[in-house]
């Protein structure tokens, strides 16, 4: 938490605290110095009293029912759109509001750490910002001395209690898609790229490739950010249609959804970073959250789905507010 009003702002990378960046790559890239800020410990309870409850209650059919009109609407351009143009891949998301009492954060997050303990979890206030919670599967980069790592993640199902599933092509087709695009852009910083494997996600599956590199200079950080951010796994391909769509039709901001956050520089070495893109994350107000939810839309993409998969999503976070 923030203990005072002041923005402090990323330039180069080489600053040291906790960042969290919008998805718009000229936005504000926020920097939590340690001198600034407070940290909360707390003992963590690895067992909990955790009842699933009808979240769904927290949402009006109406607006339920209205929100799906409108976002199968969307993603509907966004098939014909793909299929007109250069376009091989839009990453379409939408915002869901759901009641929430701002005083069981605490409680929420622990929640969250217990449901989803492979994800980075995060929480954290700015008092010119606000406050948000999330817990993402995806790690943009992690860097140490002059090695790098990450992820290529596409590709979402339901885990149904066997890691042993079936992807269909048009999910096999857009994480690949994802793989080529990262492999390319950081062209010979790459020193190996692992096989596509299922990687599960709290009650979520989804495709991953492990990209692994070495950089040629440490200040090589900035460059490799600006080069992965954002990757088609929240944008889409190639990247300045995607992003000249979803500016024009997506119909809302997304603000540090599909950003990135995670600690910089406050390991050992020169440098070191361990950022993760901002994916199944809320937004927190006084009696309500927003919750950000998107997915990969190809010309092979069915609105219907598309629809089914963001509620799945949407399930992550509205899961632990009971």
């Amino acid at each position: 938490m923030q203990n005072n009003d002041q923005l402090d702002l990323i330039e180069n990378f080489d600053e040291a605290g906790f960042v969290f960046v919008p998805f718009e790559v000229n936005g504000k890239k926020v920097l939590f110095s340690t001198e600034n800020s407070n940290f909360l410990e707390f003992d963590w309870k690895n067992e909990i009293e955790f009842i699933e409850t009808d979240v769904i209650s927290k949402v009006s059919s109406e607006q339920l029912f209205s929100d799906k009109q409108v976002y199968e609407r969307r993603v509907e351009h966004c098939i014909n759109y793909i299929k007109e143009s250069a376009c091989n891949k839009i990453v379409l998301s939408r915002k869901q509001m759901v009641h929430f009492k701002r005083e069981e954060v605490f409680t929420v997050f622990n929640k969250l750490i217990f449901k989803y303990p492979s994800a980075f979890c995060y929480l954290w206030f700015h008092p010119e910002i606000g406050c948000w919670m999330g817990a993402s599967p995806e790690k943009l980069i992690k860097t140490e001395n002059n090695l790098f790592e990450t992820m290529s993640l596409a590709g979402t199902q339901k885990f149904k209690g066997s890691m042993r599933v079936k992807w269909q092509e048009k999910e096999r087709e857009e994480q690949q898609l994802v793989t080529d695009y990262i492999v390319d852009v950081l062209g010979s910083l790459v020193t190996s790229v692992s096989q596509p494997f299922t990687s599960k996600a709290g009650g979520l599956l989804h495709i991953c490739s492990m990209i692994r590199g070495e950089m040629d200079d440490m200040n090589d950080l900035k460059l490799l950010i600006e080069r992965l951010h954002p990757t088609p796994a929240v944008c889409g391909l190639p990247k300045d249609l995607a992003l000249d769509f979803l500016h024009k039709y997506e119909g809302y901001d997304r603000e540090f959804y599909s950003g990135f956050l995670g600690e910089l520089n406050m390991g050992a070495g020169k440098c070191s970073a361990e950022l993760f893109v901002n994916l199944r994350c809320m937004q927190i107000f006084p009696e309500q959250v927003a919750i950000y939810v998107g997915g990969g839309i190809t010309s092979k993409s069915s609105a219907k789905k598309e629809w089914e998969e963001t509620v799945a999503k949407t399930m992550t976070m509205r899961s632990v507010l009971s």
